[in-house]
């Protein structure tokens, strides 16, 4: 089965692409740890057309591991997978989550921080 296609969302490309995973539901993993549940940001479907659902930015866990070059790559290729900014309300809840969250190093939160 190919890899399923997911949303992330863009953090920071300067220092380093940073991004954080939109998923459809919250996994029963994160569901039984109230730390990692705490770092869900609900994202509404009304907010956001290109969603089918409501759905859910898991910003427990900052991902590092792709390249400046793939991820614009990806982009350039397909400009359409540009989706939308979070809007000022969530933005907002974002940075309140990601400076309470353990998960995510002092060198991330700081990036985000600066960011968002």
């Amino acid at each position: 089965m190919p890899p399923k296609e997911k949303y992330v969302l863009l953090l920071d490309i300067v220092q380093g692409p940073l991004v954080f995973v939109v998923n459809s539901r919250i996994h029963p993993f994160i569901s039984s740890r109230p730390h990692l549940v705490s770092c869900q940001l609900e994202l509404v479907e009304a907010r956001y057309p290109y969603l089918k659902h409501d759905s859910y930015l898991d910003c427990s866990n900052a991902i590092e591991d792709m390249t400046e070059d793939e991820i614009v790559g990806q982009l350039m290729r397909d400009t359409s997978r540009i989706k939308a900014l979070l809007v000022d309300a969530d933005r907002v809840k974002l940075k309140t989550i990601v400076a309470g969250a353990r998960t995510v190093s002092a060198r991330n939160k700081s990036i985000i921080d600066g960011n968002f």
